[in-house]
C-alpha cells in the first residue's frame, strides 16, 4: 500500500457503542444470548442516558458501523451537539465487529470457565491464532484502510463508533503498543459511550505503512521473532 501525504492536522476519536441492554451485563448472558451477540444474531436496540455518552469538544463527522447500537449512539449525539456533525454510513464495514465464527467458543467451554468472564482470554487468544473466520491480520488490514480513507478526508474531527473486540485492536495501534496476545489480553477495555483518549493527530508529510510489513511482522512474532509493530501514522523526512 503506497503511502500519501496530507496537509492539515485531523482528530480522529473511536467510541463504543452506547449500552444495549438495560440492567444486564454481558457477563451475566447465559451461551446462547452471548452467541446471538457474537455471531451478530441479534441487533438490539440502544438503552442508554444522554450522561453515559462521553462527547468529544468538537466532531464534524461520525461514522457508525453498521450495527443498530452504533447508528442509534450517533444519532443521540447528533441530537445533543450545538452544531450538529454529519452520520456517513459509507464505512461501516471498515468500522464494523470483528467477525466471529460460531466455532470460536463451544457451549461447553462457555459453561466449563464459567461465562463470558472466563473465556476473554481464549476467544483473544483463537482470534489472534487464526482459528477464527476473521483473522486478525484482517482485522489490521481492515483497521490500516480505514485509516487511510480518515487521512484523506475532508473533515478535521472525525469520530468512529465501534465495538469492544475491535476496540482493542485499535487501542494498541493508536497507542504504538506491540500487537501480542499478551497486549490484546491486558488492554483496558472502554465503557459503554465511553471515547478512547488519544487522539490521531495527522501532521504534514504522513505516510502509511505497508501492510505487507505489517502482516509480515506478526507472523514472525508467531514464529518467535519479536518484532513490534503498530499502524499509528509515521512522521517522514521526505519532502511533499
Amino acid at each position: 500500500m503506497s503511502g500519501q501525504s496530507v496537509s492539515g492536522v485531523k482528530n480522529v476519536y473511536f467510541m463504543r457503542h452506547g449500552r444495549a441492554l438495560t440492567n444486564t451485563d454481558y457477563e451475566n448472558l447465559n451461551y446462547d444470548e452471548f452467541m446471538n451477540f457474537m455471531l451478530k444474531r441479534h441487533d438490539p436496540a440502544l438503552h442508554i442516558e444522554r450522561n453515559e455518552i462521553t462527547i468529544p469538544v468538537k466532531v464534524d463527522v461520525i461514522y457508525p458501523s453498521s450495527s443498530r447500537r452504533a447508528k442509534e449512539s450517533a444519532e443521540l449525539i447528533q441530537c445533543h451537539l450545538a452544531h450538529p456533525p454529519i452520520i456517513d454510513d459509507s464505512l461501516e464495514e471498515l468500522a464494523d465487529e470483528v467477525e466471529f465464527a460460531a466455532s470460536i467458543l463451544s457451549k461447553g467451554e462457555f459453561e466449563e470457565r464459567g461465562g463470558l468472564k472466563g473465556c476473554r482470554d481464549l476467544i483473544l487468544e483463537r482470534w489472534f491464532n487464526g482459528e477464527n473466520v476473521e483473522s486478525i491480520e484482517q482485522s489490521i488490514e481492515r483497521l490500516n484502510r480505514l485509516r487511510d480513507v480518515l487521512l484523506k478526508s475532508k473533515f478535521s474531527n472525525i469520530l468512529i463508533i465501534t465495538h469492544g473486540w475491535y476496540l482493542r485492536l485499535v487501542c494498541l495501534c493508536y497507542t504504538n503498543k506491540e500487537i501480542s496476545l499478551k497486549n490484546l489480553r491486558s488492554v483496558s477495555r472502554l465503557n459503554y459511550g465511553e471515547v478512547l483518549r488519544e487522539s490521531l493527530m495527522y501532521p504534514q508529510n504522513l505516510y502509511s505503512h505497508d501492510y505487507e510489513n505489517l502482516v509480515n511482522a506478526l507472523l514472525n512474532r508467531r514464529k518467535g521473532v519479536s518484532m513490534p509493530i503498530a499502524i499509528t501514522p509515521e512522521l517522514s523526512s521526505a519532502k511533499a
